[in-house]
């Protein structure tokens, strides 16, 4: 997904001039993170089936495959967060094949250490509240981190 999102930001890329690609993802990720910091939810695009615990919890090896084939291709998306989102518009903006192919194996190794972790955890459910626990925290984290690369690659190709 990350690699088609790249490509669309090449095309769309040689039709808008930098300086108008770079500033509509600046505001686009100013407001994800805002509403992300003030803890309220923006209704944004997203295939909104979360993919079934049993599917993660299985005890397979093709459980994690299938997890990630599923967020991966967009066949379930739901998504607690906008933050996605800001990387997703930087993409279809500013981006290229190699840098969405980037951002694609980066979301997915992400995922992949969410699942993992669980997975390792001597006691999931309390991991599960634990994350619980942690979410406005890690979602304040994510927010400043992803509009501060959005500001800074604004400011070193943007203009």
């Amino acid at each position: 997904m990350g690699l088609l999102l790249g490509i669309a930001g090449t095309l769309l890329g040689a039709l808008l001039p930098r300086w108008l690609s770079f500033g509509a993802w600046l505001l686009a990720a100013a407001v994800i993170a805002g509403a992300e910091l003030l803890g309220k939810r923006l209704p944004l695009p997203q295939n909104a089936r979360a993919v079934p615990q049993e599917i993660i919890t299985s005890g397979s090896h093709s459980g994690p495959l299938q997890f990630g084939f599923e967020m991966g291709t967009g066949v379930r998306t739901f998504m607690p967060s906008g933050v996605p989102h800001i990387v997703a518009i930087g993409l279809i903006l500013t981006g290229s094949p190699l840098v969405g192919l980037v951002a694609g194996i980066g979301f997915g190794l992400g995922r992949a250490a969410m699942t993992v972790t669980r997975g390792a955890s001597p006691e999931p459910r309390g991991w599960d509240a634990r994350l619980f626990q942690a979410r406005r925290a890690l979602s304040a984290i994510t927010a400043l981190t992803a509009l501060a690369l959005a500001v800074a690659l604004t400011r070193a190709g943007g203009g």
